[in-house]
């Protein structure tokens, strides 16, 4: 049984981990860093005190519910994870929802350059790692591999003005990250990914530590099984407040 839920002072999420919390009857707790109050709880995002309440949950003994955008149609839709940042696996799952999105899926391509999508600096702290050494270590596995030009993408920033991450996909020959969506933007785009082992993609991408294959990337054959997957693990906000997201988000009610 989920007892709380913590927006960490996300004034724009509030209202849709209010909703999951209401589906479960969990108390909500909008402000930032916030208190850990003990047993199961839904926790938003990556900041503002959630690293630490997370780990302070897992310490004593208790599941978290990780709240975040979504695999696909941002602020529409929100992904709810147990114990982990992404649902990661591939279900058998029909397509409708994936079909209401309205996206397209493009035949694979080949292209020249390489692609580094970094995550946030936030996602490497939480899971220990440090944002400048994780890419050091992937170009020089890549410089040791492959001569191809690379390309290094940072996340945008609030307000920032970056090209869509469709134009740097264009004649890409390999997607790189540790956790980012842009690995669906990849997929999406007929462009392969290579990335590490939390990030929803790697059901059927390479792993990081299979950069030395970057000349013979993966061009699976199952990607709409990916995305009607992830379709089935981000809820709008009514899907919220119904509780509908406990179906499919292993929801331990006991």
């Amino acid at each position: 049984m989920i007892k709380h839920a913590y927006a960490c002072g996300s004034p724009i999420r509030q209202p849709y981990v209010k909703a999951a919390a209401d589906s479960v009857g969990s108390e909500f707790h909008p402000e930032a860093d916030p208190k850990y109050r003990g047993g199961d709880s839904i926790v938003w995002g990556k900041i503002r005190g959630s690293p630490r309440l997370i780990k302070e949950i897992v310490d004593d003994g208790h599941n978290y519910y990780s709240m975040d955008n979504a695999y696909r149609i941002r602020d529409k839709y929100y992904r709810i994870t147990k114990n982990a940042d992404h649902h990661v696996g591939l279900e058998d799952r029909p397509a409708d929802r994936w079909q209401q999105l309205g996206l397209k899926i493009r035949p694979w391509t080949k292209g020249s350059h390489i692609l580094i999508a970094l995550s946030t600096q936030w996602q490497f702290k939480f899971h220990g790692d440090d944002i400048q050494q994780w890419l050091d270590n992937v170009i020089e596995m890549l410089r040791a591999n492959t001569d191809r030009k690379i390309i290094v993408r940072t996340k945008p920033k609030k307000h920032e003005k970056l090209a869509p991450i469709e134009v740097a996909l264009m004649n890409c020959h390999a997607l790189i990250t540790c956790m980012s969506m842009a690995a669906l933007d990849a997929f999406q785009m007929g462009v392969p990914v290579f990335c590490d082992d939390k990030c929803c993609a790697r059901p059927i991408s390479r792993g990081i530590d299979e950069l030395h294959k970057i000349e013979d990337p993966l061009y699976p054959e199952n990607r709409e099984q990916l995305f009607h997957t992830l379709a089935y693990h981000q809820f709008t906000k009514n899907e919220l407040q119904s509780g509908m997201w406990k179906e499919y988000t292993c929801y331990d009610s006991s």
